[in-house]
C-alpha cells in the first residue's frame, strides 16, 4: 500500500472512530441520536466495509471463487462468489456477516476489516507486542500512583501529632 493510501486509510479510520465516540458520548443508544445522523453513520460503515472487502480481495492472490471456497471450508457456512460480490457491491443491500470475520482473517490474511470494526467502536487492535507495551505502560502508571500515595501518606504521618 502506498504511503498516501495508508495516510488516507488512517485518516478515514480516525473519522470513523470520532463518529463512534460521538455516538457513544450521546448515550451509546441509537434512540438518543438524531435519526438522520445515526442512519448516515450506518450507511457510511456499510459502504466502508464493502470497500475494505474489495481492497482485500484485490490484494489477495486467490480469485473470488477461491476465496469463497476457502471461506466455506474454514467457516462451515456456504459462501459463494455471488455472495462476495453482493458484499462488496455498493448497490446491493447484503451485509458481511460478523460470524465470518474470523474466516476472512484466516483466508485473506488481512486484519483491516477487524481493525475497522474496532475503530468504529472507538477501540484499536493490538498485536502481542503492542499489548505488552500497553500493559507495561499501565503498570508504570499504577506504580507512579502508588509512589504518590506512599509519599502523601508519609507526609500526612509526619505532620500528625503523636
Amino acid at each position: 500500500m502506498s504511503e498516501t493510501n495508508q495516510t488516507l486509510d488512517a485518516r478515514h479510520l480516525n473519522q470513523v472512530r470520532d463518529k463512534a465516540r460521538w455516538a457513544w458520548d450521546a448515550g451509546g443508544d441509537a434512540r438518543q441520536l438524531k435519526f438522520n445522523s445515526f442512519y448516515q453513520f450506518e450507511i457510511d460503515v456499510r459502504g466502508d466495509i464493502g470497500k475494505i472487502l474489495a481492497q482485500d480481495i484485490r490484494r489477495h492472490r486467490l480469485s473470488r471463487d477461491e476465496i469463497a471456497a476457502a471461506l466455506t471450508n474454514v467457516s462451515g457456512r456456504t459462501v459463494s462468489k455471488s455472495l462476495i460480490d453482493a458484499w462488496i457491491s455498493p448497490t446491493h443491500d447484503h451485509n458481511f456477516p460478523l460470524c465470518l470475520l474470523h474466516a476472512w482473517v484466516i483466508v485473506t490474511g488481512s486484519t483491516r476489516l477487524l481493525e475497522f470494526i474496532c475503530a468504529a467502536a472507538g477501540q484499536f487492535l493490538a498485536d502481542e507486542r503492542r499489548n505488552d507495551l500497553a500493559e507495561l505502560a499501565a503498570a508504570e502508571l499504577e506504580a507512579e500512583r502508588c509512589r504518590k500515595q506512599k509519599r502523601d501518606l508519609k507526609q500526612k504521618l509526619s505532620r500528625a501529632p503523636r
